[in-house]
């Protein structure tokens, strides 16, 4: 890093959503990667229950991140 430039110390609430919703993120699509495939493949109830949860998951901590104020 050059001298005249100091490194950015971000909020470590801000730090904690980010990571919150990169947690989030990543359950869901380990989540939709073992279901199965293809146009004419039916879910089963509690395989949309499940996608449901983690996409509201997903949706609240992004949600959250958001609300952070902008300094």
């Amino acid at each position: 890093m050059p001298k005249n430039e100091q490194a950015i110390e971000f909020p470590s609430e801000l730090l904690a959503k980010e990571a919150a919703l990169r947690a989030a993120r990543a359950a869901h699509w380990d989540y939709l990667r073992t279901l199965p495939s293809g146009l004419d493949v039916e879910l089963t109830d509690e395989q949309r229950a499940e996608t449901a949860l983690l996409r509201e998951a997903e949706r609240q901590a992004a949600h959250a991140l958001d609300a952070i104020p902008v300094i």
